[in-house]
């Protein structure tokens, strides 16, 4: 989104057996920014196509499996790009939650992760538990708050909060 593509698809995918692994290379540290979500986009749909079995998601770097979201990029997003770049990223994993056939993903502080952003989501309906929390989470985004935290995590310097 904002930095240089790296050298080489930042998404590589192959079938082993009845696995599909999908391997992600996005230096310095998986950050979902576009060409990653367009690669995951590609691979899910091979693996649909596909008589894999089962989709494996792993990492080629070091120490990370997905930073999360790009904060350079939203860091310069106005509140419109913002709902347009999350809409993406959700539908990215609203289709592998969505698969019919099993998924697994190499790391766990992820996944425990993800199941605490839904936490607030269990006594509802998951689409409206999902559009709550995309709402939640513009607005947070959209706050002074918001704005000086992302400017100062790129800025590598303490955050000054209202």
């Amino acid at each position: 989104m904002t930095d240089p593509a790296p050298p080489g698809p930042v998404v590589d995918w192959t079938a082993e057996g009845s696995a599909f692994l999908v391997q992600l290379a996005n230096p310095p540290a998986n950050q979902l920014g576009r060409s990653l979500l367009d690669g995951l986009t590609a691979a899910v749909d091979t693996f649909e196509a596909s008589a894999a079995r089962t989709l494996i998601v792993h990492s080629q770097l070091d120490g990370f499996f997905a930073a999360g979201a790009d904060i350079k990029f939203m860091a310069g997003a106005d509140r419109s790009a913002f709902e347009a770049y999350g809409a993406e990223l959700r539908a990215v994993l609203d289709r592998i939650a969505g698969l019919d056939r099993p998924f697994g993903a190499m790391s766990r502080p992820a996944l425990s992760a993800v199941l605490r952003c839904v936490d607030d989501a269990a006594e509802r309906p998951l689409a409206e538990g999902m559009a709550r929390e995309a709402a939640r989470v513009t607005d947070l985004f959209d706050s002074p708050d918001g704005r000086e935290g992302l400017a100062a995590f790129i800025a590598k310097r303490p955050a000054s909060f209202a």
